[in-house]
């Protein structure tokens, strides 16, 4: 769904506010929702990006989750299922990514329970770049990891 201008308010909704500027009587019956639901194991924690042109969306796949992804020419789709771009990690069930560019690169952050300690609920950021084919599909991620 579209957010309004304050990135906190959904587009359609209407409400009213109390006293104090809390909302109140919210109503979401007009809100357009752009359902994901063609996409292959799709389980949970999507995220949208762009970079050169193509939307993606990555996200987490199965259980224990691995992470896929779909591209589209619109950032509600309609979505083109591209693969798994990263296996299940040990340790953890879920992973759950973020893809964005930063000085002229792009990264993949996604949990993981690299840490001393880690598991299911104590999970460490991992971050990797991501590499493109030709094409604008994206290459399986290689983990990096400190020996």
């Amino acid at each position: 769904m579209e957010l309004e201008a304050d990135l906190v308010h959904l587009k359609g909704e209407s409400y009213s506010l109390d006293a104090e500027g809390k909302m109140q009587n919210r109503d979401t019956s007009k809100v357009k929702i752009h359902r994901v639901d063609t996409l292959p194991n799709f389980e949970e924690g999507p995220y949208l990006s762009k970079h050169n042109g193509i939307y993606y969306l990555v996200y987490a796949a199965g259980f224990p989750e691995s992470l896929a992804y779909a591209t589209s020419s619109s950032a509600t789709g309609p979505w083109k299922y591209q693969g798994i771009i990263m296996q299940p990690l040990p340790n953890t069930t879920t992973i759950h990514p973020a893809m964005f560019d930063f000085n002229g690169q792009t990264y993949l952050a996604y949990h993981s329970a690299d840490l001393p300690g880690g598991g299911n609920y104590r999970r460490s950021v991992s971050l990797d770049r991501v590499y493109f084919n030709k094409d604008g599909t994206i290459k399986p991620i290689v983990r990096t990891s400190k020996k």
